[in-house]
Parts: C-alpha cells; structure tokens; sequence
C-alpha cells in the first residue's frame, strides 16, 4: 500500500497537505512531491495563539452528491493545559481536491484568471472562511434563520466551533464514526488562576459530539479528568460502541445517534451496517 497523502498540524496553528503521487517508491530524485499549507488559524496575538498537538481525522464524505474530504481537529496548548488566555476552537475543513495534486501549484497571476479552478487558489483558508456554528441557527433558528445559516454553511469551506468556556481546549485527537465526531475537551478550574488558592484544583473534561454535515452537537460531562479520545469496540455481533475514556463517569446523557449511554458505553445508531474486515490472533510458542 502506498500513501498518496499526509495531514499534519503544528503548534503554529497551520494545517498542511502533503501529496506523494505516484504509484512506485520514491527516489533521491523525487521532484512531484508538493507541500500545501491547507490552513493558518493562528492571527499572531496572545487570544488567537492556536495550536494543534494532535493529527487531524480525516473522513471521506459527500456533499451534493460530491465526494469530499472532511479534516478536523482541534486546538489546544497541551503543554499548558491550565491556560485561559487563548480563545481555541474546534475546525471542520471541507477539502474538495479529493485526488492527489500532480501539477504544480498555480502561479498567483494564473490564479486570478477567471478560468482558473484549483482548490490551491484559496489557500490556506483562513479562521472566517469557515462557517462559526457556535450559535447555531442551522439547529436554533426560525425557518428563515436556517434558509440564511444553511446557505452560509454551504458557501463556506467548513465550519468552526468556538469552545464557550474559559481556557476550555482540545488536548486529544477526535473521532468520527457515522456521521458523529467526538471531541474530547478539557477546561480549567477558575479556581486555579485565583491568588487565594493554595491547593491545586481538578477542572473538568467534556466530549462534544457533532453532526459533521450540520455542526449540531450535545456534550457529556466527563467529570474532573484531562479525557483522552475515545474507543471503538466492534462486538463479535456486529454492535459497535463507543467507550468513554477512563475516568468518565459510569453513565452519562444521551446524545445524537446513541441508543443508550451508561456505564461509559455508548451504543451506535443500528443503521450503521455491521463491522468487516480481516481477523488474526497471534499464538506465542
């Protein structure tokens, strides 16, 4: 198998595309290999000084009847958890050159030609191209609110949630699973920042669950923990669940596509089909 592309982020707050076309390994030679910065979200001041510790999830889904690659993660300063200065967000980018690039990027005069449709012309996005879901009309809005809100979401590149709580912040990588991505947060006490307080103070984790086409979300509360992702577990009859990470409390709200969540299991929508794949056990002798 030959990887034909890479995501990554780095604590500058940029996402970048990496395309290897081509179908043999590469030589000392290799000049088809590009790089793209996919993304910049990082406005250069103490509030906006966003980064990402994680890899970005990326899925392949399809809008309008077209396939595109959904990437999203999350910000979050993971050597200061504890910080409150620092407005993080959690991104979806709607990636639409779904093959790899194999020419090279076009030239800033090419790119204002009329003609001219390359993906790479509107890069790296920016914090608001993408569609702000934090006060969601698409969900909460009357019937004009949601004709206007749908229209916004489907001309921008994405959508983008601002954490609403102080210092709140994404310190493991997301999830998705049909249709449903889990975001694992983590918000300090305010305690922690008071001069008076003498001991240290536990804040509290969440996982945020989003519909990945609509932005519309529900949150568990973890309780007083730093929650890692969570897990899938694919049963021997075909029920998938997901599992809290540890620490989480052993029952919790219910949430878009579960059909029960307790005891830090979360049962999948029964539409989804069934799980398939390749089985092995290795025996030690």
């Amino acid at each position: 198998e030959i990887t034909d592309r890479i995501y990554f982020g780095d604590t500058g707050g940029n996402l970048w595309r990496v395309d290897l076309p081509g179908a043999v390994r590469p030589t000392a030679s290799q000049d088809t290999w590009q790089i793209n910065k996919l993304a910049d979200f990082n406005n250069g001041t103490a509030a906006t000084d966003r980064r990402f510790f994680s890899a970005p999830d990326v899925v392949r889904i399809r809008l309008g009847g077209k396939a595109v690659d959904a990437v999203l993660i999350g910000t979050g300063d993971r050597t200061n958890p504890n910080a409150i200065d620092v407005s993080n967000h959690m991104y979806m980018i709607r990636d639409i050159a779904v093959s790899a690039y194999t020419t090279p990027r076009p030239t800033n005069a090419v790119c204002d030609e009329p003609e001219t449709v390359d993906f790479r012309c509107s890069l790296p996005l920016q914090h608001g191209d993408l569609y702000d879901i934090t006060d969601n009309a698409i969900i909460t809005g009357t019937d004009e609110e949601k004709t206007v809100a749908i229209q916004a979401l489907n001309s921008a590149d994405g959508w983008r949630f601002n954490f609403p709580n102080s210092g709140e912040k994404n310190l493991a990588r997301t999830v998705t699973i049909n249709g449903r991505v889990y975001v694992p947060t983590f918000t300090p006490s305010s305690l922690y920042n008071d001069i008076d307080s003498c001991e240290p103070q536990s804040g509290t984790g969440q996982m945020y669950v989003f519909d990945i086409y609509d932005g519309n979300r529900n949150a568990i509360n973890l309780g007083s923990i730093i929650p890692n992702a969570v897990s899938l577990h694919f049963g021997p009859d075909g029920t998938i669940h997901v599992l809290l990470p540890p620490g989480a409390p052993a029952s919790s709200i219910e949430y878009p596509g579960a059909i029960e969540c307790a005891g830090g299991v979360c049962d999948i929508d029964e539409s989804m089909r069934a799980p398939y794949g390749n089985f092995w056990y290795q025996e030690e002798y």
